[in-house]
């Protein structure tokens, strides 16, 4: 950020990908660019949410899907892994993909020798935070008061404000960074009443016509603790380092470790990765 003003820095910071403008590695920001610049194609959206599709691989696997069931630890052992679960019970398996975003792998107990990148990258790698509201609209005004649909503000308190649909009328604010960790200190009602009031100064036509349904906080959320990750500064080489990383029997993948893609293209890419690699033994 060298030369810039301190107006220009919190501009950015208010919707930044990262935490902060601050700890954010300048490679983090080229290698975004340089995904999105390479992408072929349009932006395509999954009807009814992103979950509808992951919800139809589960669907199509053999055997079920065991949901509900936390790791508390994994262990590499002589001929393949032991997994232990949270409520008691013991899984074993010759390899585990382990998709766990780092942030909270943190908290899940490792025996296993890992290469020091990999150690580094799991105690260290910083994840954004990010915390969504989801507000009701009593009609779509952004139809009507010649304005843009989204909101990009200047305002860390409300971020992003976008449509998520006429019928019925929907908005999700975005908010990051330490905005969203002042948010998760306050009361829902309070937090929800400050970020309708900053949205009606914003955007006047909204005024009277708002209503909080929920806050959802991804770095709250146990099995997520942030949104993403992003390459903290002078992490690069480390991350690098891991996403080329091939374990004999304990294998990592996850948005964190795509080397093309980025969010739920780069899960898919890196699974495929370490899927490829097992099979290929």
């Amino acid at each position: 950020m060298r030369g810039a003003s301190d107006q220009a820095i919190s501009l950015i910071d208010a919707n930044l990908n990262g935490y902060s403008v601050t700890t954010l590695s300048t490679l983090h920001v080229l290698r975004t660019l340089a995904i999105f610049h390479g992408a072929r194609g349009p932006v395509q959206f999954v009807r009814g949410g992103s979950q509808r599709m992951t919800d139809a691989m589960a669907a199509a696997l053999k055997t079920e899907a065991q949901l509900g069931s936390p790791v508390a630890g994994i262990a590499v052992q002589k001929g393949g892994i032991r997994i232990a679960l949270a409520n008691g019970r013991q899984i074993s398996a010759a390899h585990c993909i382990c998709t766990v975003p780092f942030a909270a792998l943190r908290e899940v107990k490792i025996s296993a020798r890992l290469p020091s990148p990999v150690k580094r990258m799991i105690a260290n790698i910083p994840y954004t935070h990010a915390t969504f509201a989801y507000i009701a609209a009593s009609e779509p005004f952004w139809r009507s008061d010649g304005f843009a649909e989204t909101l990009w503000s200047d305002d860390p308190m409300i971020g992003r404000v976008f449509v998520l649909g006429d019928e019925p009328a929907m908005l999700k604010a975005w908010i990051n960074g330490p905005a969203a960790d002042r948010i998760d200190s306050m009361d829902p009602a309070t937090a929800g009443a400050e970020i309708i009031r900053r949205i009606e100064i914003a955007r006047p036509s909204a005024k009277g016509k708002l209503k909080l349904l929920r806050l959802f906080s991804w770095q709250k959320d146990p099995y997520a603790r942030g949104i993403y990750h992003h390459i903290g500064a002078g992490q690069a080489a480390d991350l690098a380092a891991v996403a080329q990383y091939a374990g004999q029997r304990l294998h990592f993948a996850g948005e964190h470790l795509a080397q093309t893609s980025s969010g739920i293209e780069g899960a898919l890419e890196s699974g495929e990765r370490a899927a490829r690699a097992i099979l290929a033994r």
